[in-house]
């Protein structure tokens, strides 16, 4: 099974069904704030006039999208539909593209795969403007962090490379920042084995990452450090306000979620054969640890258990937690791959 053809037959799928999907209650919102942006930037960077909730994230994505959405002759959802899901196919390619460096052509083919078989993952393509972009990119830039630990040494290449693609994930949503501390680690380690170059070339990477986002974010250009930070504090702290959620046939307030809430919700939404093959995929990087292993198990888990333990405020099922779908499909996929090969 080749990743190619997966996305492929993805990319066929979709086109055939892009119009049939609605409008989410936050889309109007965030096609206002892409506009809002693209007059940002062509009023000579005046501040910006984005409503105050949605200064709480970049524009990498609103802008583009929206820009396409008011120029299309298909109309503005079907446009802004059809634009969310090319940025989901990619994000099907990410997957494909962390598997691959882990177990080969197959193991990408089994990602994609998988990946496109989750419910929400495949719906939220279409009209998600915030989880599916941020959850694109953040694969992506795991996929440059696999390079780094691969290659004999950080070059500028890799460095460039993966400041770039963090830095649109950080340019959709803050949550991103994460990246920067994996980028810590793999340097740090790279410079005890020798690798002397590999703590300039990681801040390189850092402040490329830093300098896109703020390129991307209207609001944090007249506050470049503090705002970015601030908003993370905020999203991992408590919102201004406390939405409810149906949990186990309960209402429950988003800031009093029991501490199994995200692993219930993820074996109750993904597709079965998933769950069952992470399972195989822990004990199969058990018995060959190796640090892309454990690269793509951080940038899965490392989330999960910050949102666990912090108490995070999650509310429309995980959807704040969606960036894990793909590591873990990649995950799965290697499992899969390596189980189908031993039989």
């Amino acid at each position: 099974m080749r990743a190619g053809w997966v996305v492929a037959l993805a990319a066929v799928a979709g086109l055939l069904t892009f119009r049939d999907y609605g409008v989410t209650w936050d889309e109007p919102g965030h096609h206002a704030h892409g506009l809002a942006a693209a007059r940002y930037y062509a009023g000579g960077f005046r501040a910006p006039t984005s409503a105050p909730e949605y200064t709480m994230y970049g524009a990498a994505f609103d802008l583009p999208a929206s820009v396409l959405a008011e120029a299309s002759p298909a109309g503005r959802w079907p446009t802004r539909h059809l634009f969310n899901f090319a940025i989901g196919l990619l994000g099907l390619a990410g997957a494909a593209a962390v598997a691959r460096r882990l177990g080969g052509e197959a193991a990408a083919g089994w990602a994609a795969l998988l990946l496109a078989l989750v419910p929400g993952w495949w719906g939220n393509m279409f009209n998600n403007p915030k989880d599916v972009p941020f959850a694109t990119g953040y694969v992506w830039a795991t996929a440059w962090l696999l390079d780094m630990i691969a290659a004999p040494a950080i070059t500028w290449r890799l460095a460039l490379g993966f400041g770039a693609v963090a830095g649109l994930a950080m340019g959709v949503r803050a949550g991103g920042i994460l990246l920067l501390g994996f980028l810590a680690v793999i340097a740090a380690v790279r410079a005890a084995r020798g690798d002397r170059g590999a703590p300039l070339r990681a801040a390189a990477a850092a402040a490329t990452a830093w300098l896109v986002m703020l390129a991307c974010w209207p609001q944090a250009q007249h506050d470049p450090f503090r705002w970015p930070v601030e908003v993370v504090v905020n999203f991992v702290g408590h919102f201004d306000h406390t939405p409810t959620v149906i949990f186990l046939g309960h209402i429950i307030r988003t800031d009093e979620l029991p501490p199994d809430y995200i692993p219930r919700y993820l074996a109750f939404t993904l597709p079965e054969l998933l769950v069952l093959l992470l399972p195989l995929a822990a004990w199969q990087g058990l018995r060959r640890p190796g640090a892309g292993f454990l690269l793509v198990a951080a940038a899965a888990l490392v989330p999960a258990a910050a949102a666990m333990g912090l108490r995070t405020m999650l509310f429309n099922g995980i959807r704040h937690l969606m960036f894990i779908i793909p590591p873990l499909a990649a995950l799965a996929g290697v499992a899969a791959a390596r189980g189908l090969a031993a039989l």
